[in-house]
């Protein structure tokens, strides 16, 4: 009997929490982490959503059994946020067709097919031997358009649709 009032009154001076302080502690952590997710996720001018997405599902899943009804709100509204985003930037892809990048020179590693579009299953227009330079600012598909090529080391404006495997080169110059 000495035994269990000694033990109650150690744990009483050391404290121990119960379950609704647990529950608090958890919470309150939780609620920290939400709120860097969501500074971060305004910080990004082009978020990785992936990585965002990720932590709040895994928050979801920590939160469902604490059943507080302000961190399922906010997580919500981030997910929402995020879905506004994405459709945003899949929405601008589309209008575009392809992707617009800072103009660069490149040089294929090999020898290189042209294709007619974007797309393996293109027709072949012609081959770039290997060391062939050439101008772009387009990529669509993991394939670069050739907006522009050298003949005896000068420029010439490309008006035809040829597309060069971004594999088969590499970035030679980067325009400014």
């Amino acid at each position: 009997m000495k035994k269990l009032l000694i033990v109650l009154l150690v744990l009483l001076f050391v404290g121990c929490d119960t379950p609704q302080e647990q529950n608090k502690k958890e919470i309150d952590n939780i609620k920290k982490e939400l709120n860097l997710i969501s500074s971060k996720l305004n910080a990004y001018k082009s978020p990785n959503l992936s990585e965002i997405k990720q932590k709040i599902d895994n928050l979801e899943q920590k939160i469902n059994s604490l059943d507080n009804t302000e961190i399922t709100k906010k997580i919500l509204e981030l997910t929402n946020e995020i879905k506004e985003i994405q459709k945003k930037q899949k929405t601008q892809n589309n209008n575009l067709g392809y992707i617009v990048i800072k103009p660069v020179t490149l040089i294929t590693m090999k020898k290189s097919d042209v294709y007619a579009r974007p797309n393996e299953d293109a027709k072949i227009i012609k081959e770039f031997p290997i060391h062939k330079t050439f101008t772009s600012y387009k990529e669509e598909n993991n394939f670069i358009k050739v907006t522009g090529y050298f003949i005896h080391k000068k420029w010439v404006e490309n008006d035809k649709e040829w597309w060069v495997k971004k594999s088969d080169c590499k970035i030679k110059i980067v325009e400014k």
